[in-house]
């Protein structure tokens, strides 16, 4: 008869593994690693966007400010300047100052006398975009 071989296991080790190995290890790390990475990158991705609405929303109410007193100036002084107009406006964001500038066209519409055509601009820098927007009334005087 054969004699049985038996073989001599460090003290504490069973005959069952119940760990990983270093490959399973390093392979979960890596994953979790690109997940953590994924979140970061949308996290960053989502505050940009969250910053250029909140430039967007400035931009907006100083869009309707200066078509609001461009339009009460002309009703309690009926003047108009024609043409082409610049201004800046700095105004603080976050604890930044953002430099908004303004575009103001005011011109007559062809064949109506008493109708005139405003149009306001207001660009602005994000990072190293510039972004603009404008709006458009017409100002009647009657």
């Amino acid at each position: 008869m054969k004699a049985k071989k038996t073989t001599t296991l460090p003290i504490g080790a069973t005959k069952n593994r119940f760990g990983f190995s270093f490959v399973e290890l390093m392979v979960a790390v890596a994953v979790l690693a690109s997940g953590i990475v994924f979140i970061y990158r949308i996290f960053f991705i989502s505050l940009n966007y969250s910053n250029h609405v909140v430039y967007r929303l400035h931009a907006l109410d100083l869009l309707s400010q200066k078509i609001e007193t461009t339009e009460r100036i002309f009703r309690e002084k009926n003047e108009i300047v024609f043409g082409s107009q610049q201004e800046v406006k700095t105004v603080l964001i976050n604890n930044r100052p953002v430099d908004f500038r303004y575009v103001l066209d005011f011109k007559s519409v062809d064949g109506l006398e008493s109708l005139y055509d405003l149009t306001v601009s207001v660009s602005w820098a994000e990072g190293v975009q510039k972004k603009t927007l404008s709006r458009s009334a017409y100002i009647a005087d009657f």
